[in-house]
């Protein structure tokens, strides 16, 4: 299942960064999926997009060229909800990251509004980096809730944000200690850094006999994984430099998605700065309150 590591700093110096994300997905290698670009719908917004049938459209990471970025982990329901005798017709997940992406929204006003038990089980961390103070928001449909995050290193997966499984503390070990020791690493050697780290072999598990899939879907250690049907098909890095310019770079399988695996990277610029000169804060209109499920 995925995993994110990721460092928000308000204050960089020169040359530094106010964003470094990483991005493991771990998917079905049978789901149609579109790798990451511009939307035909939305030419501001990046990302891949799902193409499931009957909930086309949502992804798990992008940007917005305004300055906004949002993504989407799952949280296992048979951990982390009660088992029910009626089952309740959920939204698809990944809608949550586009519909921010497309909006006007703040980020508070946007948690706030959603009803969490309309959703299987997610961490959604929401990014806003049009105004001076960035705004970062952790948000759960489990008893978590939702809260602001302060500046600083953070590793999340399958888990709630305050209970982070093993691979999500290893991977935020990492990227601060890199980032401690090089603050001001250019793009192109941090994102390469970055992208190795997150498909080392050294973080590679694969099934050992006598346990069942879906109980290794739930291997807390397993940062990069593999299956026959199922493992990291993307890695994504995004960064964002004291001057407002983002890069975004995807690393992708291509089919087919065999044994011989082969990879893709596309990256793309663009400085969330230049468009965003007349950002104006938009105030969600809604006496909603945002519905926790346990």
């Amino acid at each position: 299942m995925c995993v994110s590591w990721f460092m928000v700093n308000e204050s960089p110096g020169e040359n530094g960064y106010k964003l470094v994300l990483v991005f493991n997905r771990d998917e079905y290698f049978r789901k149609p999926t579109k790798s990451a670009d511009y939307l035909d719908s939305n030419e501001d917004v990046l990302c891949g997009v799902d193409m499931t049938p009957g909930r086309e459209g949502g992804t798990w990471l992008g940007v917005s060229k305004l300055g906004k970025v949002a993504c989407l982990l799952n949280i296992r329901d048979a951990v982390n909800r009660p088992v029910t005798k009626t089952k309740k017709k959920r939204y698809g997940r990944g809608s949550l990251v586009t519909n921010f992406l497309t909006s006007d929204t703040d980020c508070t006003p946007y948690v706030q509004q959603l009803n969490g038990s309309d959703y299987n089980s997610f961490n959604l961390i929401l990014m806003d980096f049009r105004k001076d103070n960035p705004e970062v928001c952790y948000c759960s449909n489990t008893s978590e809730g939702h809260n602001l995050l302060e500046s600083g290193f953070y590793g999340i997966s399958n888990t709630p944000l305050s209970e982070p499984w093993p691979k999500a503390n290893s991977g935020k070990k990492y990227l601060e200690e890199l980032m401690n020791k090089n603050p001001t690493l250019n793009t192109d050697e941090l994102t390469e850094k970055l992208l190795k780290f997150a498909s080392t072999k050294d973080g590679e598990w694969e099934i050992p006999a006598g346990i069942s899939f879906e109980t290794s879907l739930l291997v807390p250690e397993a940062a990069f994984f593999k299956s026959p049907d199922y493992g990291t098909r993307t890695t994504t890095v995004i960064l964002i430099d004291t001057k407002g310019e983002t890069t975004f770079t995807e690393r992708t399988m291509v089919d087919p998605m065999d044994s011989n695996t082969k990879w893709s990277t596309k990256t793309f610029n663009h400085n969330s700065e230049a468009t965003n000169n007349n950002y104006k804060p938009y105030v969600f209109d809604s006496t909603g309150t945002f519905e926790k499920t346990i």
